[in-house]
């Protein structure tokens, strides 16, 4: 079984949009939509959010799950750390 959730930026600056509790991080652009899809669910499975400003959302994934993937509007798969170059907070190392 599989669960898809679609996240769309409609505001007009980067959204960072983190899945816990793996930690993978998501930068989409204004406009620029994802889905994350949960793959190997079980019955138990659910997705939560926590949307923490107007820049940063956390999708919980609970209960039974094998991974989940992110796909473009397109269908490409989409690995973690997608745009982390826009994020002004994300460590910069020399």
């Amino acid at each position: 079984m599989k669960s898809k959730l679609m996240v769309t930026n409609s505001a007009e600056h980067p959204l960072l949009v983190v899945i816990e509790p793996m930690a993978e991080d998501y930068i989409l652009v204004p406009g620029e939509s994802l889905s994350f899809v949960a793959q190997e669910i079980g019955e138990d499975f659910y997705f939560s959010m926590v949307l923490r400003s107007a820049e940063e959302m956390l999708v919980y994934v609970e209960g039974s799950v094998e991974r989940v993937v992110a796909y473009d509007s397109e269908g490409n798969v989409v690995e973690y750390g997608h745009n982390r170059h826009l994020n002004p907070n994300y460590p910069k190392f020399p």
